[in-house]
């Protein structure tokens, strides 16, 4: 199974909305370039964290799914 970079989002106001994902695709793109920008997105509530205050990795991998 391969890997594809993906992003989850909390967007201001609740929407992830075309013009707010490809703003954020540039500012990706500019600072780290074209293959760093996500291929999928997701908008949540929060990110998902452990009880160390680190995001929790495995359950943001279970919301692309």
């Amino acid at each position: 199974m391969g890997q594809v970079v993906a992003a989850l989002v909390v967007p201001r106001g609740g929407a992830l909305t075309n013009e707010l994902r490809a703003e954020l695709s540039d500012l990706v793109r500019d600072r780290h370039g074209s293959p760093a920008v996500p291929k999928h997105w997701r908008a949540v509530g929060e990110i998902p964290m452990l009880a160390t205050g680190k995001p929790d990795r495995q359950t943001a991998v279970q919301s692309f799914r």
